[in-house]
């Protein structure tokens, strides 16, 4: 049946009715929004793919045809398409200019998302035309970074949301470890879809027209949830468009044909429709919509300034408009006046000054800019003291600045280093939430936390998921753990980047390892917070609840990777990125539509 959600302030999806923790939380439902096919059972709404919502927060809305006309189950979801179609075969795939690379040879994955795409559509598409979007949208990496028809994973853009990356896996060059083949199957018979890499010509192979080559020569199929089991899946091949089991083409078993696996949630089946025609609205009146989602290109990305006005400028001039710039207040005054978010430093004693003569240091205020305070523990450390006073110092400036400049100027507390301060301490979170929390969530301050990650590669690196939390979104413990009010936006980073006795110039980026930084450093930031209060510390009660439970925008508003200063100077040298303005200034500053993904084929 149709459901509609009743609870005022929206309802969470859960992919499992018993399973705790937020990352069980895999979407929101809207006050008012209808949902399909629904049963009730032990206290919940259960959907397609595995996904449920309480029962008390949603009530029947009675049979009824879908009034948008999407497909309905007796009609096949994943309507199979061949990359070398003659219709589209010969067109250029990507930003190529090589005549060779076309979608008939290489547009596998592009025909795999092609397929995924449609399955959310009234009126499907074809591999040539989601190749041009794509090329508009930023879906491929630009000429000259892997020749220009590198594509990312996400199709949000193409199917307006509908369907998202629920996980995706490493690549494995030999065997797929026995936990991910299990995920992937259980994802399957849940009903939803994944890409799969695999290997052409597997080194099993047996098949005189595939035969055995060394090493993965890679392709991507489409693997849809029919008759998925631990032994075999069901994939679409767009090399021909047949449908088949994965098993023996690409490998013996599964373990052997996995190389890759992109998990893909399909919410075609319960996106919210519209009221069918007659049928009256639930009461109470609906509550207000939360904003548009905070995409990537939302989150700013600039450059912290030492000291150098021309830097600066340069900066500007190439489509900078985010600066942390220090001790030069004519610099961020003329920023400003530009247009240009400016966090303002001003060098302080390595003691903690009083409000009074923090304020005598900064001198005249300029409307517009945002003041930095302490800088990590140069006059104070983060013990639990030490935050208490820290807190009570910022609270009292960030008064002083909204009184002088009549709400002008705002003021940024905090500035803890990165890793700090400690959050599985409870006494630092009690500290955290006492002294900082009810400024915050008024909007008397903004708030800063350095986000740096500590390594190219690994558990440190900005992409070990696994780590993301803790280093470049270390900021979200404030709002699942110390009363910050995630409906606020005010989180920046006057700091970040790669620092590990040095930054990327020290540890030899290429421009396109540099620009894939920058790009996953956005999209990270910009992903929601989910809060269910089933933290650690929250579910031991060593820490309050917190009262904004939901799914909720990204409260990040950017930051600025440390630091630019002219070629040759020596101050930080092994932090400069003069080397990577022009990758800045192609790729990630231009006023059009950042790539929302981070994963490139």
């Amino acid at each position: 049946m149709d459901i509609r959600i009743v609870k005022p302030t929206g309802a969470l999806v859960r992919g499992s009715p018993t399973a705790e923790g937020v990352n069980n939380i895999v979407g929101v439902a809207h006050y008012g929004d209808l949902l399909r096919g629904a049963t009730l059972s032990k206290g919940w709404w259960a959907l397609a793919g595995s996904r449920f919502v309480l029962a008390a927060e949603a009530v029947s809305a009675g049979p009824g045809a879908n009034p948008l006309g999407a497909r309905g189950r007796a009609a096949p979801r994943y309507q199979p398409l061949s990359q070398r179609d003659p219709r589209w075969k010969d067109q250029l795939l990507g930003n190529t200019t090589v005549p060779t690379v076309t979608i008939g040879d290489y547009g596998c994955l592009l025909t795999c998302f092609t397929m995924l795409i449609n399955s959310a559509l009234v009126n499907p598409l074809t591999p040539d035309q989601v190749n041009n979007l794509r090329k508009g949208n930023g879906g491929y990496l630009p000429v000259g970074a892997y020749g220009g028809y590198a594509a990312r994973f996400n199709v949000d853009d193409e199917t307006a949301g509908a369907v998202k990356i629920g996980w995706f896996s490493e690549r494995y060059e030999q065997v797929a470890p026995d936990d991910v083949v299990a995920r992937l199957v259980r994802h399957l018979q849940d009903g939803q879809p994944a890409i799969l890499e695999v290997d052409f010509f597997p080194s099993d192979s047996t098949d005189p027209a595939f035969p055995p080559q060394p090493g993965r020569q890679m392709h991507f199929v489409l693997a849809i949830p029919d008759g998925a089991s631990p032994s075999s899946i069901t994939v679409i091949d767009p090399w021909d468009g047949q449908t088949r089991s994965i098993t023996p083409r690409f490998g013996k078993t599964l373990p052997l044909a996995v190389v890759r696996a992109v998990l893909y949630e399909n919410w075609a089946d319960i996106q919210p429709q519209p009221l069918p025609p007659g049928q009256p609205a639930p009461q109470p009146a609906p509550a207000p919509r939360l904003p548009a989602p905070i995409l990537a290109r939302d989150i700013g990305l600039g450059v912290h300034v030492l000291n150098v006005g021309r830097s600066a400028q340069q900066a500007y001039d190439l489509g900078c408009r985010w600066f942390t710039i220090m001790d030069s207040p004519d610099v961020a005054a003329e920023l400003v006046r530009k247009g240009a978010t400016v966090l303002y430093r001003r060098s302080l004693p390595n003691y903690l000054v009083t409000p009074d003569q923090y304020m005598a240091a900064i001198g005249p205020l300029i409307p517009g800019a945002w003041y930095l305070g302490v800088n990590e523990g140069d006059s104070i450390g983060d013990g639990v003291n030490d935050i208490r006073k820290r807190a009570a110092f910022d609270v009292a400036v960030a008064r002083l600045i909204q009184a002088r400049s009549g709400g002008r100027a705002k003021y940024i507390g905090g500035g803890f280093a990165t890793g700090t301060p400690d959050i599985t301490n409870p006494a630092i979170c009690a500290a955290l939430r006492d002294g900082y929390s009810a400024a915050y969530n008024e909007g008397l301050l903004l708030f800063n936390l350095h986000t740096y990650v500590g390594a190219k590669e690994g558990a440190r690196s900005l992409f070990a998921e696994d780590g993301v939390t803790w280093w470049a979104r270390r900021w979200e413990f404030l709002f699942t753990r110390c009363g910050f009010d995630p409906r606020v936006r005010g989180i920046v980073s006057a700091e970040s980047g790669l620092d590990n006795d040095g930054g990327f110039i020290h540890h030899n980026y290429t421009p396109s390892e540099f620009s894939a930084f920058a790009r996953r450093w956005r999209e990270v930031q910009a992903r929601p917070v989910m809060i269910d209060n089933r933290d650690t510390l929250v579910a031991a009660g060593r820490v309050p609840r917190s009262d904004f439970v939901g799914r909720w925008n990204s409260p990040y508003l950017g930051g600025t990777f440390y630091q630019l200063t002219p070629q040759g100077t020596q101050a930080w040298a092994r932090f400069n990125l003069t080397p990577y303005l022009n990758v800045l200034r192609d790729e990630i500053w231009p006023l059009k539509p950042d790539p929302a993904g981070t994963v490139w084929a």
